[in-house]
């Protein structure tokens, strides 16, 4: 398809918004999470937007390209919208945004998510994944002016239910052929030190930003 000319916001929004967020979670208005390639594909159609459209190929990710887009009803830059591959949802939002644009993009979303992480972000990953045991280590990274983050109201241990934890649990474990019931207190560890949902803004040196919405999909 063509190259897609500078969007208005408004434009974008409507095209792509499938229904509003849900409490307590990071999302832009723009975006639906739950929105598969193909539906999301429809919806720039019938709003006469261009794209570059990447299906899904071996079990990887399908993507979409625009030139220009919008996040929280600011005009951003060249925009990536990665697919999960297995349950064909919104996984990930990328978007550059110019050095003019910066400050309002900041304000657009504290304005929609509220006030962002004070101090550092302390996230669990597992770390020993070739080891004989599952380990989860919290790494720490400090926030600013120029790294802002947005996380949902409630970590993983209290948003996911039992069932959803245990699901992630055991789909891990059988990948790496480890037995869930020996690493629980990894796994709540994990659980307690991340997120479903979380945005970040991140300043650059020049002025412009980079403002990435990721979403952690159940089952893993």
């Amino acid at each position: 398809m063509r190259p897609l000319p500078c969007l208005s916001a408004v434009l974008l929004a409507a095209a792509l918004a499938g229904c509003a967020a849900q409490p307590k979670t990071v999302a832009a208005p723009e975006y639906d999470w739950a929105a598969g390639f193909e539906e999301t594909c429809a919806r720039l159609d019938e709003a006469g937007l261009s794209y570059t459209a990447t299906p899904a190929e071996d079990g990887g990710y399908a993507s979409i390209q625009l030139e220009s887009g919008a996040l929280f009803e600011v005009t951003a830059g060249p925009t990536s919208l990665l697919f999960n591959p297995d349950l064909d949802e919104l996984e990930s939002v990328r978007a550059e945004v110019a050095p003019g644009d910066a400050a309002a993009m900041q304000s657009a979303m504290q304005k929609a998510l509220g006030a962002p992480l004070d101090g550092e972000y302390t996230y669990a990953a597992f770390d020993a994944l070739r080891s004989s045991a599952l380990e989860a280590s919290l790494h720490s990274m400090p926030t600013g002016e120029t790294f802002i983050v947005w996380l949902d109201s409630e970590p993983l241990s209290e948003s996911w239910t039992e069932e959803e934890q245990t699901a992630f649990a055991e789909a891990l474990c059988a990948k790496l052929g480890f037995s869930p019931a020996e690493h629980e207190e990894a796994f709540a560890t994990y659980f307690a030190h991340n997120w479903e949902h979380q945005a970040r803004l991140e300043i650059l040196s020049d002025g412009s930003a980079i403002v990435t919405l990721s979403r952690l999909i159940q089952p893993f």
